[in-house]
């Protein structure tokens, strides 16, 4: 009785400390989102020769707490022909599963929390978010967030044949499903000089993926007014803007394990590289316009998905070759 009472104590106590680590890493990811947003307006505001946020408190330095504040302390309304559940629930849910991406490089903040199939996950999830934009332009019963999540799902789907014949090919090379491999396979010799086409058109995907300029199609101002969320106010609005903040903070720790030999800690290398690549996030917003939604998915169907396929098949033939010559 004592050791099944042991065993009860022991599996408690694993799931209250995996507990805290999930509320701790809620808590960092949701200041990160918060001088994430400080510093894209920051530097947007150094390419338009202007000072950008200044003024609540020491070089605007809270005024991403101000603004949650704001959207946070708004009244939650839905429109009229909408399902009001529905129109409230889909913001709150589209964050959670950006936020249940992060399990799958977790170990990152602890090790002893280990997930053999991490890159199994993150695409299982990665893979919900175009039911997101699909349900939440449908429910708000708006015909310009009907046409953008349209819109948004033939890129998120499209785009997501490409992504995964570019993950195939690192796990190919690598054998595993475990994100924490990369760092041993590129611990002398980082994926970037062997794939830096790869590299390329990979950053482009993710820039497709996470809709940002110059393939900010789901959002087109000019002719969507704001796009799939245009019915979104406060909480709603806050959500979906978390949501696709944090992505793009994920997205750049994933890329680094893609091509720059992963993250071991959280020292002054590793978070260079991190900033490095939120910094080319928003540099390409400002320099370059919206490209045009046909050139979009032809540049996927015709050029990447054909490279890629080529790819894919060249190093599965290194592979076998390497296999025959040693059995």
């Amino acid at each position: 009785m004592l050791s099944l009472d042991m065993y009860k104590f022991n599996i408690l106590l694993y799931l209250f400390n995996l507990g805290m680590l999930v509320l701790l890493l809620i808590i960092l990811l949701s200041v990160c989102v918060a001088f994430f947003t400080l510093f894209e307006r920051k530097i947007m505001g150094g390419f338009h020769y202007r000072k950008g946020p200044n003024k609540v408190g020491l070089i605007g330095i809270f005024q991403p707490f101000s603004d949650a504040m704001k959207l946070f302390s708004k009244e939650i309304g839905a429109p009229y022909l909408s399902v009001k559940f529905l129109f409230i629930s889909i913001p709150i849910f589209a964050f959670y599963i950006s936020l249940l991406c992060w399990l799958g490089i977790l170990e990152i903040f602890n090790e002893w929390y280990i997930m053999e199939f991490s890159f199994l996950l993150i695409f299982c999830l990665l893979s919900l978010n175009v039911y997101f934009i699909l349900v939440g332009g449908w429910i708000s019963k708006s015909v310009y967030s009907i046409i953008s999540s349209i819109r948004g799902v033939a890129q998120a789907i499209s785009y997501e044949i490409v992504l995964i014949f570019l993950i195939l090919m690192f796990l190919l090379s690598i054998e595993d499903l475990f994100i924490t491999k990369f760092i041993n396979f590129q611990e002398y010799f980082w994926y970037w000089w062997e794939f830096y086409l790869l590299q390329f058109t990979g950053f482009l995907i993710i820039l497709s993926e996470l809709n940002r300029a110059p393939f900010d199609l789901l959002e087109g101002e000019s002719e969507l007014v704001s796009g799939y969320n245009v019915e979104f106010g406060g909480n709603g609005f806050g959500m979906f803007f978390m949501m696709e903040n944090l992505m793009i903070i994920f997205w750049s720790i994933l890329f680094i394990y893609l091509f720059y030999g992963g993250i071991q800690s959280f020292f002054l290398m590793e978070l260079m590289k991190i900033i490095f690549l939120i910094y080319l996030f928003i540099w390409l917003r400002m320099i370059y316009p919206r490209y045009r939604y046909d050139k979009l998915m032809e540049l996927m169907w015709v050029s990447i998905l054909l490279f890629y396929m080529l790819m894919f098949l060249f190093i599965y033939g290194i592979k076998f070759m390497f296999y025959c010559y040693l059995y």
